[in-house]
């Protein structure tokens, strides 16, 4: 689940502990809340934010950069469109999930969930404003999740 984009007036990220958006805001243990990331390594500013319901922080494409790492040219030789928001941070997440589920069919959604966010870099200015206060990050969570046995 996407966290939302801010603020309509101001474009900052808000709590959505204080400012609901939903269904980010909901504390589901079969939904992984994701935030975006830019290209300094923390929360974008337009990202929405929440220390108990938003899990994890993947890149949602830079502000300041019209391009986005998924944008490549096509066999016609046309750019895809560049965009940025927590609507593209969140099928990355999507993505590893789905990564994890491919290596080890054996794991549940909890199983993810947990992997997800106990797997990636951590970033003392993502602690206070999210569960993990972590970067996702899909080789980390490969690599965990082929330890399960011994995590589980």
């Amino acid at each position: 689940v996407a966290t939302g984009n801010g603020d309509p007036q101001t474009g900052l990220g808000l709590d959505i502990e204080k400012t609901p958006v939903w269904p980010a805001r909901l504390v589901n243990e079969n939904l992984v809340t994701v935030a975006a990331f830019d290209s300094g390594n923390v929360l974008s500013p337009y990202s929405n934010f929440g220390k108990v319901s938003v899990d994890v922080v993947a890149p949602g494409g830079f502000t300041n950069d019209p391009m986005v790492s998924c944008a490549f040219e096509n066999t016609r030789g046309v750019m895809f469109v560049s965009m940025n928001g927590t609507s593209m941070a969140t099928p990355v997440a999507a993505g590893i999930a789905a990564d994890l589920w491919s290596q080890n069919p054996g794991l549940n959604f909890k199983e993810i969930k947990e992997l997800l966010i106990a797997s990636g870099s951590t970033y003392p200015q993502l602690q206070p404003i999210t569960v993990s206060g972590k970067h996702i990050d899909a080789l980390s969570a490969l690599q965990l999740s082929a330890t399960k046995n011994v995590l589980y």
